[in-house]
């Protein structure tokens, strides 16, 4: 399944990229008239691409402290265990 798919929260993600300047106003207008989410998603995703390295890893710890779950899924391996960071200094013994 495609990124914008799966991508449900996308507001809040829009409006911390326009905050942080990302993205400019006319951007983040455009994506909220959307009607339907996939759409905000397809065209914020589109956007934030085109910005560059910058606005991608912006978008990508948004997207880890708005969507934990979706961000697990699409970044960390399927096959590895995943530890929560207040749990790795049990790994350091």
């Amino acid at each position: 399944m495609a990124l914008f798919q799966q991508l449900t929260v996308v507001l809040p993600i829009l409006d911390n990229l326009l905050k942080a300047n990302p993205i400019n106003k006319q951007e983040h207008d455009i994506i909220k008239q959307k009607t339907l989410i996939p759409l905000q998603a397809r065209e914020l995703i589109d956007t934030v691409l085109v910005k560059g390295n910058g606005a991608a890893n912006f978008f990508k710890n948004c997207l880890k402290e708005i969507d934990s779950t979706l961000y697990k899924d699409l970044f960390l391996e399927k096959n590895m265990k995943y530890i929560p960071t207040e749990d790795v200094s049990d790994c350091l013994s």
